[in-house]
C-alpha cells in the first residue's frame, strides 16, 4: 500500500486486484504442482501445494522447474 502510494497510485486500488488476481495465479500454479507430484508419484495434497505457493511460490517455482527437468539435472522434491 504505501509503495503504491509513494508512486502516486491508489493504496485501495492496488490491493484490490491484488487480493483478486494473487489467489488466481495461487490456483493455477497449486494445480500445475499438483499435476506434477501426481506424474512423479510424489505424496501430497492439493490444500499443501497452495499453501506453498501462497507463502513460498519463488521457492515452489523453483521446486516444480527441477521436478519437469530430466532426471539427471534435477532432484526430486520428494522427502525420503
Amino acid at each position: 500500500g504505501k509503495n503504491a502510494e509513494a508512486v502516486g497510485d491508489s493504496c485501495m486500488m492496488v490491493g484490490a486486484l491484488y487480493a483478486l488476481v494473487n489467489p488466481a495465479g495461487v490456483y493455477f500454479a497449486a494445480k500445475a504442482r499438483e499435476k506434477i507430484r501426481e506424474q512423479k508419484g510424489i505424496e501430497g495434497g492439493f490444500g499443501s501445494d497452495c499453501l506453498v505457493h501462497l507463502f513460498c511460490p519463488l521457492c515452489a517455482l523453483v521446486q516444480d522447474a527441477q521436478e519437469i527437468q530430466p532426471a539427471a539435472q534435477a532432484e526430486s522434491m520428494a522427502r525420503e
